[in-house]
């Protein structure tokens, strides 16, 4: 993400939560740096967090940075993967 083509790092937070009732997806995408936190809930997890992305993105672009939804959900997939989580899971699988 970018800023007047200065590039920046910021923290990322992203929580995922099911709704067993009704089968829905909530994702929150935060940016405590910036003080910026997107909502979205969906039937369907890749559309919530493709709904997010884009608020994020979206948000972002308002506050000056030049971002797409692509660069936050390419951001949340190299989170993910270098998170604590992912490397554990195939300890978790065996």
């Amino acid at each position: 993400m970018t800023v007047a083509s200065e590039s920046e790092s910021l923290q990322l937070c992203l929580r995922l939560a099911a709704a067993p009732g009704n089968n829905a997806y909530k994702v929150t995408i935060e940016l405590s740096d910036i003080d910026l936190v997107v909502e979205a809930i969906d039937l369907d997890l890749v559309g919530a967090v493709q709904a997010a992305a884009d608020r994020c993105a979206e948000q972002l672009r308002d506050r000056g940075y030049a971002v797409t939804s692509a660069d936050v959900v390419c951001a949340l997939e190299q989170a993910i993967e270098s998170s604590e989580v992912s490397q554990k899971a195939p300890e978790l699988l065996n």
